[in-house]
């Protein structure tokens, strides 16, 4: 096979991978609704589901342009379809903003290969959103997750969360350098020509 036909069979192969890797951000810009046990978000096939951790009420809120939940819940994400997915990125608030009262968001995540970790988010207490990839600092994305979990005593407010489909990252095809191709085409030329005055 020539350069001239791999060169284009690469780029067409890395078009398809990358059409089928779908990023999206979530918004929430929907109808209001109230105590709605779960969100699902049709266009871009997440399921917002709201799990009841013992305080009396037991719902999420829309706003028509965030998600909130209640007190002492717990919110689930995870993919319609299974697949695995990448978090980059969302915008949290807590519902109570109190100087002096801690405002704690715990980020619980599950990866694909059954692996689980956790993070803890420090809130300010100010009020409006606040994003998630400054919270952290030093995480820049969870990739390869199956689902992820929010859960705050206060409760919290949700919005633009930031999700893509997770693609495998491929182990790069090291190309011959320039200096040996020559090379190589000399002693080609050298051979077939040593073979003709022969």
């Amino acid at each position: 096979m020539s350069v001239r036909f791999l060169k284009p069979l690469a780029g067409l192969t890395l078009a398809l991978v990358a059409a089928f890797a779908q990023a999206s951000t979530v918004t929430f810009d929907t109808a209001a609704a109230k105590k709605q046990l779960s969100y699902t978000d049709a266009t871009d096939g997440y399921v917002f589901a709201s799990s009841f951790l013992g305080f009396p009420t037991h719902s999420l809120s829309l706003t028509g342009t965030a998600l909130k939940e209640g007190a002492a819940q717990s919110l689930t994400v995870f993919s319609t379809t299974g697949t695995a997915f990448d978090l980059a990125s969302f915008d949290i608030d807590s519902a109570l903003n109190v100087k002096g009262v801690p405002n704690l968001v715990l980020l619980t995540y599950t990866e694909a290969d059954g692996s689980f970790g956790h993070e803890t988010l420090t809130l300010d207490n100010k009020s409006g959103l606040q994003s998630f990839s400054s919270l952290l600092g030093n995480l820049d994305t969870l990739t390869d997750l199956k689902s992820f979990s929010l859960s705050s005593v206060w409760g919290f407010t949700l919005d633009n969360v930031a999700l893509s489909t997770y693609v495998a990252p491929t182990t790069p095809v090291p190309e011959p350098t320039s200096l040996g191709l020559m090379a190589a085409g000399l002693a080609l030329l050298g051979i077939t020509l040593r073979r003709r005055k022969a």
